[in-house]
């Protein structure tokens, strides 16, 4: 198991998996950034099979996101997998990141200052790293969830179906000088044109140099709404993947499992 590092650079990758979480209509929107103030939290679990489908273990996901009034954040994340046949392949991943946010017009940035890793649970004092790295993505909250991550509409559409944007800024650890001062701003524009009708979705990925967007990367998949709350994906090469939904007349969150936490 390999360390994820920090969430908010997990989250740029993120955005290319359809893993989404449950349908919703109501008491969605940016809110004001006072509300993002608390302690939020998600725990995601998954069943591990071997090559002919069995399943022969657990994955388990969690995260607690802490956003403080003077605008500092800590973040903690573990990731363990259990194998209840071979409990000497258990393996437990735990990841802590603390730095400073700020949220304006819908915007939750995060800028990371230390890490620690550990392959078991923190205790005590935290033997904290310095850390460079800079994250910028849309947020909402819909029913009472910190969704961050979120997909606007563009145009009209109905429930999934429509044209979805995200536009995320990215500075990478490795994009700062030795002073601590970035060299390098990535922004990074995901689009999803799903329709349900024909059970197509196509997605896209693109650069902005400053000036024009260049499109880096496309694909296709073929969608299926099994029930009001779940999507089945069959991708190109053949991977099948069934996933839940949070969608709401303004956005769609991608991974809401994990990014759509909960106010402890």
């Amino acid at each position: 198991m390999k360390h994820k590092k920090t969430l908010s650079l997990a989250l740029v990758i993120s955005i290319s998996v359809f893993i989404i979480g449950c349908s919703s209509d109501g008491g969605s929107g940016p809110g004001d950034a006072s509300e993002l103030v608390g302690t939020w939290s998600a725990s995601v679990s998954k069943p591990i099979t071997d090559h002919s489908g069995t399943v022969i273990g657990t994955e388990v996901s969690s995260i607690e996101f802490i956003l403080r009034e003077d605008g500092t954040f800590e973040m903690y994340e573990t990731e363990t997998e259990t194998y209840p046949s071979n409990p000497a392949s258990n393996e437990a991943d735990y990841d802590a990141t603390k730095g400073t946010y700020s949220a304006e017009d819908g915007i939750l940035a995060i800028t990371p200052e230390y890490f620690a890793d550990s392959d078991s649970p923190f205790q005590g004092v935290i033997d904290w790293q310095p850390e460079n790295g800079y994250v910028a993505r849309p947020y909402a909250i819909i029913n009472d969830k910190l969704c961050y991550g979120v997909m606007a509409r563009q145009g009209t559409g109905t429930n999934v179906s429509g044209d979805w944007t995200i536009q995320s800024t990215i500075i990478d650890e490795d994009d700062f000088d030795g002073d601590g001062n970035a060299t390098e701003r990535i922004n990074v524009k995901t689009t999803y044109l799903i329709n349900t009708a024909t059970e197509s979705l196509m997605g896209g990925e693109a650069f902005y140099n400053g000036t024009t967007w260049t499109t880096f990367d496309t694909w296709t998949a073929d969608i299926t709404i099994v029930d009001p709350n779940t999507a089945r994906i069959t991708y190109e090469e053949g991977n099948v993947e069934e996933s839940e939904f949070i969608v709401t007349d303004r956005y769609l969150l991608v991974n809401s499992d994990y990014y759509a936490m909960t106010r402890q």
